[in-house]
């Protein structure tokens, strides 16, 4: 039998009572998620008349997002039943202030910065939540599950900008923050409201494990995404370096789509083959994959053989969000599982925001240096994975 065979299809795994409506609403305030900060910036932009100050508004959104791992624990620890109707609610209620504020006028930099603040405080941790559920929906197919939920997660974040550019072409960006509030709140409620969400209910009570990040086997996996996020983050600055070099600055969106194409591509595919008894060996080969492929794209010109390449790169890559959710999923106990894989989300985006950071100094080099680098940093994270595969051998 084939490992295809083997590892189901999708269309069955939706077919299971529930299943379809349960993601779909998932997606749905994860759609919410990716239309935000556009319209959060511009909103803001809009109401202040100042860009340096939409910026400074959308780092402190960017930084309270950070607090996603102590939601998680909280929600593993009280339930979603009981959690995620509250955030929702909350998260509402500051975007409904944060669209009134910009009605009214409001320019006062430290009322942008308190709401932008306060929506990434009170975000309910969308993702995390169904993947704990994917865990009960479908357990013996998880790879199948996630590979589904991430390259879903990938296309959001590709349609939810396209999305908030075409509210922004109609009116004032204040009217689309109803849109977000109103798809993760539902969201939030959808998923509270599911009968796996009772089930998880049912194993809460009082618990003595420890938090997730104290489970030594998790941190074979977060230094692996982290890593990885500052070699995508790198790669996706150099190629836009290079575009603005070549004065072709329109190049950096296709090539984004491209890498987000191939991404959704390969997370399909990986779904369905056979789930690996061990995340470590597929890791190390993909990131070798990913790590060649860097050094493929580094010289060439924006083009098709470039988007070629950059596409295969978004295929290699998408994997490795699948292993690292399944091994983060194995890696703790049951009642912190929610709390684990939002960890590995936020270790990808430290990673993420390391590599932004450092992009800047690495153009000054040449504006191919930060692709050569993200290349030498996929090899770095060979060898870190290939540590902790020495470590538990």
């Amino acid at each position: 039998m084939s490992g295809t065979s083997r590892a189901g299809s999708y269309r069955s795994l939706l077919a299971s009572p529930g299943t379809l409506r349960i993601f779909a609403w998932s997606a749905a305030g994860r759609g919410g998620y990716a239309m935000l900060p556009l319209l959060f910036l511009f909103t803001v932009v809009q109401s202040t008349g100042s860009f340096p100050v939409a910026a400074l508004a959308m780092s402190a959104y960017g930084l309270s997002s950070f607090a996603m791992p102590l939601k998680s624990r909280l929600i593993d620890r009280y339930s979603q039943r009981r959690l995620l109707p509250v955030l929702g609610a909350l998260v509402a209620v500051v975007l409904v202030a944060a669209a009134l504020a910009a009605a009214r006028g409001t320019g006062s930099l430290g009322v942008w910065v308190i709401l932008a603040a306060l929506v990434g405080l009170v975000a309910p941790p969308l993702g995390p939540s169904m993947r704990t559920q994917w865990r009960l929906l479908a357990p013996d197919r998880l790879q199948l599950a996630f590979s589904l939920d991430t390259v879903t997660e990938e296309a959001l974040w590709l349609i939810g900008p396209v999305l908030s550019g075409l509210v922004l072409a109609w009116g004032p960006a204040w009217h689309g923050l109803i849109a977000p509030a109103t798809l993760i709140t539902l969201s939030c409620y959808a998923l509270a409201r599911s009968p796996h969400a009772k089930r998880q209910q049912s194993h809460q009570g009082s618990t003595h494990s420890h938090a997730a990040l104290r489970q030594r086997l998790l941190w074979d996996i977060v230094p692996m995404m982290t890593l990885f996020g500052l070699a995508g983050s790198l790669l996706v600055t150099g190629v836009a370096a290079v575009a603005k070099a070549t004065h072709r600055p329109g190049y950096a969106g296709i090539a984004e789509a491209a890498i987000a194409v191939g991404a959704v591509l390969g997370g399909l595919g990986w779904g369905r083959l056979h789930p690996h008894a061990a995340w470590h060996r597929p890791a190390m080969l993909l990131l070798l994959g990913w790590c060649a492929l860097g050094l493929v794209a580094a010289p060439l010109h924006p083009g098709a053989a470039q988007l070629t390449v950059l596409a295969c790169l978004g295929a290699a890559g998408a994997p490795l969000w699948v292993l690292a959710y399944v091994a983060a999923d194995d890696a703790v106990p049951a009642d912190r599982r929610t709390e684990a894989s939002t960890w590995i989300l936020t270790a990808t985006n430290l990673g993420t925001a390391a590599g932004s950071a450092t992009a800047g100094a690495l153009y000054t080099v040449s504006p191919r240096t930060p692709i050569l680098v993200a290349a030498a940093t996929a090899a770095l994270d060979v060898l870190a994975v290939g540590r902790a595969r020495s470590r538990r051998t």
